[in-house]
């Protein structure tokens, strides 16, 4: 079974837009075009590839599998015009950095302004997405490096550069009234409502292995996010939050929690730089680690 790239570019446009017409539209082809890209596809395929569901055309599970592929391939096809336009026209390089840690946007912002002021004409993308995609770009090339947690990095494919350490801790609400051995006791506090990182993130993999390997029961009340952009008002006061404590930095969370008092909280890892083994380092990269070399002595 073999699919065009135009028709795996018809899949991810409908995933996008959620319309035949707008698809039609962002690809400049006709509605028709779109209509008998999928109509193939889905023949195929054997099956239903998209439905209609409130006014849209949403994507059926099978559907979701293809996606994964198209869209990946799609962003390698756009780059590699980008670059064949760069090399076409004497312009420098592009360099991808791709992060999953949010905490560490401050030193990526830093590192990225140091960079361009030495070499003004290098083009720096940044683009977040969870660990797990941005290492298979990484593997494949789409992105450059990887900037985020080094837990259970694979060092026989990837060379890791460090550049901090991290601290994890646990905060309740000033008003959650907990007495000082509830505030120790972990099978009390695992009884409570937490506020947790989304399974598979790095920080969530800190505090299940935690869990387990001290036999303790994860919580049952649960509310997960994907990311590190916790607001202090927008939670049950009655929630304790595991967090980075490089978070606070940049949140008010102390004027509005406190941090328990718990020595297994302090689980430490580290963040940094990734790129894969094996590549040659292109000049653009060996600015980066410049910079980074510079701002981390």
């Amino acid at each position: 079974m073999q699919f065009s790239f135009r028709q795996l570019q018809i899949m991810r446009a409908l995933y996008e837009t959620g319309s035949m017409r707008a698809a039609s539209a962002r690809l400049n082809v006709s509605f028709a075009a779109i209509s008998k890209g999928l109509k193939e596809m889905e023949q195929k395929y054997g099956c239903a590839l998209y439905h209609k569901h409130d006014g849209r055309v949403v994507p059926t599970p099978q559907a979701r599998r293809i996606l994964i592929t198209a869209i990946r391939l799609d962003d390698e096809m756009q780059m590699l015009e980008h670059d064949l336009a760069q090399i076409g026209t004497g312009m420098n390089e592009r360099v991808t950095i791709g992060y999953s840690t949010v905490s560490l946007q401050p030193l990526l912002r830093r590192i990225i302004l140091d960079t361009k002021k030495k070499h003004p004409l290098l083009t720096i993308n940044a683009v977040r997405d969870i660990r797990i995609p941005l290492l298979r770009r990484l593997q494949a090339g789409s992105i450059d490096l990887f900037c985020g947690g080094l837990t259970g990095m694979d060092t026989k494919k990837f060379t890791i550069h460090p550049l901090t350490d991290t601290r994890y801790i646990v905060l309740a609400h000033k008003t959650f009234n907990l007495t000082p051995k509830q505030e120790k006791d972990w099978p009390f506090l695992l009884r409570c409502p937490w506020l947790l990182h989304t399974s598979g993130l790095v920080n969530r993999v800190h505090f299940n292995n935690f869990i387990s390997s001290h036999g303790l029961s994860m919580p049952m009340d649960v509310l997960e996010l994907d990311d590190n952009t916790y607001r202090p008002e927008n939670y049950d006061k009655n929630r304790l939050i595991f967090m980075t404590e490089d978070v606070l930095e940049e949140t008010s969370f102390l004027d509005h929690y406190r941090i328990l008092p718990l020595a297994f909280a302090k689980m430490q890892g580290s963040s940094g730089l990734v790129w894969a083994k094996g590549e040659h380092r292109r000049p653009g990269i060996e600015y980066i680690m410049e910079s980074v070399r510079q701002i981390m002595a």
